[in-house]
């Protein structure tokens, strides 16, 4: 039977990085990927829905697959909130259209990304969340290659610090915002009359 020669590829690099090892000349193993998580603000009440942007940005020669599965292709990117904090997804990341060429290390025609890309990642805040400050913490488990070669599967997380609020302090927050502006359009009774006269 015919392997898939990306399988080869993986393979080779795989023994060759082995073999460094064991030579003990070690070799550090590309990371053509940086990711980035960016907010319109750091300040957000329990409960509250939000949009944050994970930006990945690509080295030159290599290409990030895209989040829809490929048969028989390679493993597509996953993006997911870490467990244990009070965020959650709720629902598919937004992004834009892939790239989409056959792909020789697969034999198959993928969907993929160059220089860089941002994902739109629908996030919820748990009612529950204590407030104070508070890691969101995504995770992504992705697959690169370049016309060479294909790295293994890797899972990276990027995190970003945000202030959590409780409903009651944003509660509050309202009340006086309302109170100002009722004071500010305020108009004295006798002042009125003389507007009338």
């Amino acid at each position: 039977m015919k392997r898939p020669r990306w399988r080869l590829r993986l393979l080779c690099f795989l023994l060759l990085g082995i073999g460094t090892a064991a030579s003990g000349n070690h070799q550090v193993q590309p990371n053509p990927i940086k990711w980035s998580l960016k907010t319109t603000t750091q300040t957000f009440q329990a409960g509250a829905k939000f949009t944050v942007q994970l930006t990945a940005q690509i080295e030159e020669g290599w290409h990030l697959y895209a989040l829809e599965e490929i048969p028989n292709g390679p493993r597509p990117t996953q993006i997911t909130i870490a467990p244990k904090q009070p965020f959650s997804l709720t629902g598919t990341p937004g992004f834009p259209a892939p790239h989409t060429k056959f792909d020789e290390n697969f034999g198959v025609e993928t969907q993929f990304y160059e220089k860089s890309v941002t994902f739109d990642l629908p996030i919820n805040i748990t009612a529950a969340a204590k407030p104070g400050p508070t890691k969101l913490v995504v995770q992504m488990r992705y697959q690169v290659c370049n016309e060479q070669l294909c790295l293994p599967l890797k899972t990276v997380k990027v995190e970003a610090l945000l202030k959590i609020k409780s409903r009651a302090a944003a509660f509050t927050d309202r009340a006086q915002f309302t109170t100002l502006r009722v004071s500010e359009h305020h108009v004295p009774k006798s002042e009125h009359k003389q507007r009338v006269l």
